[in-house]
């Protein structure tokens, strides 16, 4: 009862920073543009369904503390909830919530649904092995990075932060587009992870210290606050069940925002904005235009021949083209991305993608030992939440979703065959 009165509040309070904060603000932009104003009884219908998922999933997860339900409740609370947010607020579509409701549903019944799959952990030599070629993509990435103008690109001022991605862009090395994000969301985090298990506190602050270089030559934010985000839930997840802990973050975050918005820094609300509303309302753009257009049909790829795809640019760029009017990068969560590559069976489809690919997760988490799996829900949360705001497959390979299972496997090799000490 007192998670669902959570979650109620946590709607009704992303319904008040729309109203009097987000809009207001940011109402031009095109995600939000392009729709009406409030409607009682969509707002009405938004608050009841919220209730209803929530009842639905804490019926279906009841004490399940799985990784792949960690995952799920990011998704609910950074895309799901917002959507319903935007639905009552915006008089947006009613097919808008059909077709995510409908992905998140599938999503939800598959996890549930199908059995683990059995995976022993690595022997010694190849999970020693991995540890080294993850060694080596960290040094090549720091040493790439000040090769290419790194410390003099070094900079921590928010306002400047898309100059210097820019610029890091036209300097980078090859295979950078892959070698970042994997070092920044997986690699470094499986070691701040592993540190702070074994207690090596020199070391904890070692990987935060790396990571803060990392966020100073790229400008990246979600590399900054990573290691908060991680470390926050390893000190707190001890106390809290997983979907108290998410809705802590999120309360702490929105408070963050309206107190630096209240000092007078518009970066406040704009942080907020970009995490809470953007993911969602970038869906209602992708839903409205492939709904009236033919689909992407991989466009853009070197796929795109076999699918007879329509169009010589990709979808996001198409976004970019009929709502910006200039090249910008408006990427979308995996169930906007699905619906744009192929209507609604590619939601079908990308949804079983996305269910065995998080029964994997659950079954690699089956052989890392207690407490040490509530440890990588910390190494989870980034992934998640890349998820949210990119397509599936960009985020199994550009992010890392993929190098996250890896770590994951050699992790319970080391958790299960090296005891640790004080623990």
């Amino acid at each position: 009862m007192i998670n669902t009165f959570l979650v109620l509040m946590y709607k009704l309070l992303l319904d008040i920073l729309f109203y009097f904060y987000v809009y207001p603000i940011y109402g031009s932009e095109p995600y939000f543009a392009e729709y009406g104003s409030a409607d009682f009884l969509k707002w009405l219908i938004a608050s009841v369904l919220t209730v209803a998922i929530w009842l639905f999933m804490s019926r279906l997860y009841s004490r399940d503390t799985r990784p792949s339900v960690f995952f799920i409740l990011v998704q609910f609370f950074i895309i799901i909830v917002p959507s319903l947010v935007l639905f009552g607020m915006q008089d947006r579509p009613y097919f808008h919530v059909l077709l995510l409701c409908s992905a998140f549903f599938l999503l939800n019944m598959i996890v549930r649904l199908m059995p683990n799959i059995r995976i022993p952990p690595p022997p010694a030599l190849l999970a020693f092995g991995l540890v080294a070629i993850g060694l080596i993509c960290i040094t090549y990435v720091y040493i790439g990075l000040i090769s290419t103008g790194g410390v003099s690109r070094f900079n921590f001022d928010f306002y400047s932060v898309y100059d210097v991605r820019e610029k890091y862009k036209m300097e980078m090395l090859p295979w950078f587009d892959y070698f970042v994000p994997w070092v920044a969301y997986v690699i470094n985090m499986a070691f701040l992870v592993y540190f702070y298990s074994k207690k090596i506190w020199f070391l904890v602050f070692l990987v935060v210290v790396a990571q803060l270089l990392l966020f100073g030559m790229t400008n990246f934010k979600s590399f900054l606050f990573l290691p908060i985000v991680v470390l926050g839930i390893i000190v707190v997840r001890k106390y809290l069940t997983q979907p108290r802990l998410i809705l802590l973050g999120l309360f702490a975050s929105i408070g963050a925002g309206l107190v630096i918005n209240a000092a007078g820094e518009d970066m406040g609300m704009s942080m907020v904005r970009r995490v809470l509303f953007v993911p969602g309302a970038l869906h209602g753009l992708y839903f409205d235009y492939f709904s009236a257009n033919p689909s992407a049909a991989m466009a853009g790829t070197r796929f795109a021949y076999f699918f007879s795809s329509h169009y010589d640019v990709n979808s996001i760029d198409l976004i970019a083209r009929y709502f910006w009017g200039t090249k910008i990068n408006p990427d979308v969560g995996w169930v906007g991305d699905a619906f744009s590559q192929f209507g609604w069976a590619g939601v079908i489809v990308y949804t079983i993608i996305l269910a065995v690919l998080l029964k994997i997760t659950d079954s690699l988490a089956t052989g890392i030992p207690y407490p040490h799996t509530q440890k990588i829900e910390g190494m989870i949360v980034g992934v998640a939440i890349v998820l949210c705001e990119s397509a599936l497959f960009t985020t199994l390979l550009t992010h890392g979703f993929i190098i996250l299972l890896v770590a994951f496997w050699i992790l319970s090799y080391f958790w299960r065959r090296r005891p640790l000490t004080g623990c």
